[in-house]
């Protein structure tokens, strides 16, 4: 339920049940895979290497914009700063807000790029610039990054999904107003609210386990008799889609974050953004490839503060445990964990002690997969209205991301005749933050 004490933008959003992604998957699939084909730039021997290393995205995405001065780039003491001091981090000369006193222990597995201005964009709330790298194209429906890392390193071997995303409550689905993109359903994230396991996953009471076999042992065969009669990459893809669907079934209990350790459900304890990130771990760890947990309620147009304060404390306590726990498992190094919003918010502070939309100097932080702890990136003024060192656009973090990820972000997908770059050809990798 909404804090009452807290005033958001009331933009509608409508999100896509798991029933409804299910229900119309195989169809999607059947008709939309054949849009997009790979011209290789990437030899078919390189795309399987991506594959084989077994490189996995986390995404925390902080929806409705979150105070990048209440967090990772504070001006204590400036008329912008607010109430909230600065406090030293494991990563020598870093210093981040003192509402994330357990992430300041973690800095040295995390990197902040402190220069994001993706003004030219537009500092809307469906988070598309963010998303897709670049501007939008009325001719084209560009994937988000979470999509393109999904098909390039999502692997054939595990019976899975290749994303997921687990979002909080049914609401502010912002990118659910955005068209499938040219890649079709096959990307597209399974949903997860609420940190409820998938619906529809039993078989139904009537059906028994030898007549539900027989029953998958029928489809395969003919699909597969299809698929080779048609040589279609959507033929392909229809199958795929339903060998995911059984993988879906047979790991059930895998999605019930309740079936966890109780020593790690004690750890992480009861709240949602927690449970969601002690959840992203376990799929990352069974081979899913592509984890976005979203966490909402960020914007905080009035009450600013009290709104942080609150946040900030299941933001500071889940993700600290996620890299902790990633990082003492080994699996780190081949992790990518983002923090990214749609926006920052504004340094000038409102009537109602709120901070409005701002999308020309703010943060994002990555870590793992081979991203240097306690770099930082770029800086802005001492007021925090400007940026004044390295600026760096969504385009350039894309090409940070699949670079990261061992993936070549100048590889491109053919859209009819038009091919298209993974990530937008304006942009340039942070160099310092890669390996």
């Amino acid at each position: 339920m909404k804090p009452e004490r807290y005033r958001f933008c009331s933009s509608p959003e409508h999100g896509v049940s798991r029933r409804e992604f299910l229900g119309g998957l195989a169809a999607s699939m059947f008709w939309g895979v054949g849009l997009a084909t790979d011209n290789v730039v990437m030899s078919e021997a390189q795309a399987a290497e991506v594959k084989k290393q077994g490189k996995r995205v986390i995404i925390l995405y902080l929806g409705g914009g979150a105070s990048q001065l209440e967090t990772w780039d504070p001006k204590p003491g400036r008329p912008t700063g607010g109430p909230f001091g600065a406090i030293d981090t494991s990563a020598p000369g870093v210093r981040i807000s003192e509402l994330l006193p357990k992430l300041a222990k973690q800095m040295h597995h995390m990197a902040i790029v402190r220069s994001v201005n993706n003004a030219a964009m537009g500092a809307d709330h469906d988070g598309t610039g963010m998303s897709i790298g670049r501007k939008k194209d009325p001719f084209v429906n560009y994937p988000s990054f979470a999509e393109i890392a999904a098909k390039e390193l999502g692997r054939q071997d595990v019976k899975l999904p290749d994303h997921v995303e687990l979002q909080m409550t049914d609401v502010f689905r912002y990118e659910s107003k955005v068209p499938p993109s040219f890649l079709g359903a096959a990307v597209q994230p399974v949903m997860l609210t609420g940190g409820k396991r998938p619906e529809n996953l039993d078989r139904l009471a009537e059906l028994s386990g030898l007549d539900h076999s027989d029953r998958e042992a029928l489809r395969s065969l003919v699909g597969k008799r299809f698929e080779r009669e048609r040589r279609l990459p959507a033929a392909q893809g229809y199958n795929q889609t339903f060998q995911r669907l059984r993988g879906l079934m047979s790991s059930d209990e895998l999605f019930d974050v309740d079936k966890s350790p109780p020593k790690d459900l004690e750890r992480y304890g009861s709240g949602s953004l927690a449970r969601h990130c002690l959840l992203a771990r376990r799929l990352v760890e069974a081979g899913v490839s592509v984890v976005k947990v979203r966490h909402t309620w960020w914007d905080t147009h009035a009450d600013n503060f009290e709104g942080h304060r609150v946040l900030t404390q299941d933001l500071d306590h889940a993700l600290s445990l996620l890299l902790a726990d990633l990082h003492d498992r080994g699996m780190l190094k081949d992790t990518l964990v983002l923090t990214t919003s749609e926006f920052g918010r504004t340094p000038a502070i409102s009537s109602e002690l709120g901070r409005d939309h701002w999308a020309n100097a703010w943060s994002v932080t990555l870590a793992g997969c081979g991203v240097p702890g306690g770099a930082v990136v770029g800086a802005t003024n001492e007021d925090g209205t400007a940026v004044t060192e390295r600026m760096v656009t969504p385009a350039d973090l894309h090409h940070t991301y699949y670079r990261a990820l061992g993936i070549d972000p100048r590889k491109t997908y053919t859209v009819g005749s038009r091919p298209v770059y993974l990530a937008d050809e304006t942009g340039e990798p942070i160099h310092e933050l890669l390996p």
